[in-house]
């Protein structure tokens, strides 16, 4: 009787919460590569141009960014832009917030008139992509009409 008590008080609820906690080196070990894999998916399909990104400059020298989707769109959330501010030696925001892309879409960037260096684009899967002014990623190329 004394061994029942001691299995029923000791081992079984040392089962029950073995079995019901959740084994988190497994699951960290899935996700990661998961993730991984949605990164390099995401970079593929940026490079393939779906969509392109595409940084030009207005004649009034302002920077635009232009998300264009070549085929059926792949919704993708930014979560911040910058720019490279050289007299900080830092970068600096070039948008005010996040926002997600699901169509082709065109913002107006917060860079200096004229700015001519490279803008970052973060995505909430941690990808950074940069982008020199008047430059490409995809396959569009940049044209502007004036504004």
């Amino acid at each position: 009787m004394l061994i029942l008590v001691v299995i029923i008080a000791v081992v079984l609820p040392f089962m029950l919460q073995k079995s019901s906690t959740t084994d988190y080196e497994v699951q960290d070990g899935s996700s990661s590569s998961i993730i991984s894999s949605e990164k390099q998916l995401q970079v593929e399909e940026f490079r393939q141009g779906d969509p392109s990104i595409v940084v030009c400059q207005s004649p009034s020298g302002k920077d635009i960014i232009q998300f264009t989707y070549m085929h059926q769109p792949i919704p993708f959330d930014i979560l911040e832009i910058f720019y490279y501010n050289t007299s900080l030696n830092e970068w600096v925001k070039a948008f005010p917030g996040s926002f997600s892309v699901n169509s082709n879409t065109t913002l107006y960037l917060y860079t200096p008139p004229y700015y001519s260096g490279e803008i970052e684009i973060l995505t909430t899967l941690g990808n950074a992509f940069y982008i020199p002014i008047e430059h490409t990623v995809g396959l569009t190329t940049c044209i502007i009409s004036a504004q």
